[in-house]
C-alpha cells in the first residue's frame, strides 16, 4: 500500500490536531482561571474595608507631596511618631504591599495582566508615581533593600 498525498496528509493531521488540542486544553483553562482569580481578587478587594481604607489614605497622603511621604518612615524610624502618622504610616505600607501582590501574582500567571490593566491601569501607575521616591527612600531602603522590588515593574510597561 502506498502512501499517496492525500492518506499522508490524513495521517499527518491526527497527531497535529491531538498536539493542538493538547496545547489548547493546557493553556487555556489557565487564561479562563486567572481571569476569574483577577475578578475575584478585584471584587474582594473593593468589598474590603482594610485595603479600600488604605488607598484612600495613601491617596490623601500622596498628594500632600514626597516631603510629607519622607517625614513618615523618618519619624517611625526615628521613634518620635504620632500614633496618627503611625496610623498613616501602616495603611501606606498596607497599600503597597498590595500593589506587590498584584505584581506578584501577575508576573507568577495568578491574575491576568490584560484585565488588571484594563480595569486598574490608572490607579496602579498613579501609586507607582507618588511612591517611588518614598520607597526608594534611604530609611526604608537600607532597612530593607528588596522592598517593593516588583511593584514597579508593571508600572513601567503599563505606561508604555
Amino acid at each position: 500500500m502506498s502512501c499517496g498525498p492525500p492518506y499522508c496528509r490524513l495521517v499527518l493531521a491526527g497527531p497535529l490536531v491531538l498536539l493542538g488540542t493538547a496545547i489548547y486544553a493546557r493553556y487555556y483553562p489557565a487564561s479562563i482561571s486567572a481571569k476569574r482569580a483577577t475578578l475575584d481578587f478585584m471584587v474582594s478587594q473593593e468589598a474590603n474595608p482594610p485595603p479600600t481604607a488604605a488607598r484612600r489614605v495613601f491617596g490623601q497622603s500622596g498628594s500632600k507631596g514626597f516631603q510629607h511621604l519622607k517625614a513618615l518612615p523618618d519619624a517611625v524610624g526615628a521613634g518620635s511618631a504620632s500614633d496618627q502618622q503611625w496610623s498613616e504610616y501602616a495603611s501606606i505600607n498596607m497599600y503597597l504591599n498590595h500593589c506587590e501582590l498584584v505584581a506578584v501574582a501577575i508576573d507568577s500567571g495568578a491574575l491576568d495582566e490584560e484585565m488588571y490593566n484594563k480595569a486598574s491601569q490608572s490607579l496602579y501607575v498613579q501609586a507607582w508615581d507618588r511612591s517611588k521616591e518614598y520607597i526608594q527612600h534611604p530609611p526604608a531602603a537600607k532597612s530593607q533593600p528588596t522592598m517593593f522590588e516588583r511593584f514597579e515593574i508593571p508600572a513601567k510597561r503599563w505606561t508604555g
